[in-house]
């Protein structure tokens, strides 16, 4: 009796006219395809956040009290991923501007990323350098760049960045900037071939 039914229901749709067809799909069918589309979209997310291909930081740098040009910041990124030998693209080198100290959830959102890991260099003005350094944040320098500071203080902590060309061109607007290496950072090494890069004449 089904398949005579079947059978049919086939004829009629055959001499249905199109208005009513598509009446027709959008009564029986339509919330069935929309549910299996659903299931399906999310079923490739989760493959796809799963199983895909995800960003890894090469680097990460914060750069205090100050923006950086757009155009130099971008060009220096891909210097940089060049330097590190960055050969995927999801390979990433992150330099974050527009934090200030003045702004307590500036303050915090670098609080948060320092505490996550996903900092390797601080850059801003020593004042800054200082509260991180009496926190046990930062590196002595002399333990990352002897060569090029043989005689520097067991207590210094920045690297000074002024009239240093590549720095400059950045435009910051930082006072008297100094870098420095974040204690436990992730991409350490990169990190300070990034300060050689901009110390570099």
């Amino acid at each position: 009796m089904a398949d005579k039914d079947r059978e049919l229901e086939k004829e009629y749709w055959k001499t249905m006219p199109l208005r009513k067809k598509l009446r027709h799909f959008a009564e029986y069918y339509l919330p069935t395809v929309i549910v299996l589309g659903i299931i399906a979209s999310f079923a490739v997310y989760l493959l796809v956040t799963i199983f895909g291909p995800h960003q890894k930081s090469v680097m990460s740098a914060v750069f205090i009290d100050g923006y950086l040009d757009k155009a130099a910041k971008k060009e220096m990124k891909e210097e940089l991923r060049e330097l590190f030998g960055c050969e995927s693209k999801y390979e990433t080198v992150s330099l974050e501007d527009g934090l200030f100290q003045a702004n307590s959830r500036h303050m915090m959102k670098l609080s948060v990323q320092y505490a996550a890991g996903d900092l390797d260099l601080l850059v801003g003005p020593p004042g800054e350098i200082e509260i991180l350094e009496q926190q046990g944040a930062l590196k002595p320098v002399k333990e990352y760049l002897p060569d090029l500071f043989p005689d520097a203080a067991d207590d210094m902590y920045g690297v000074p960045l002024t009239g240093a060309a590549r720095f400059e061109a950045l435009k910051t607007g930082i006072p008297d900037a100094e870098a420095a290496l974040l204690n436990g950072a992730k991409n350490g090494e990169n990190a300070v071939q990034f300060i050689r890069y901009l110390l570099e004449e």
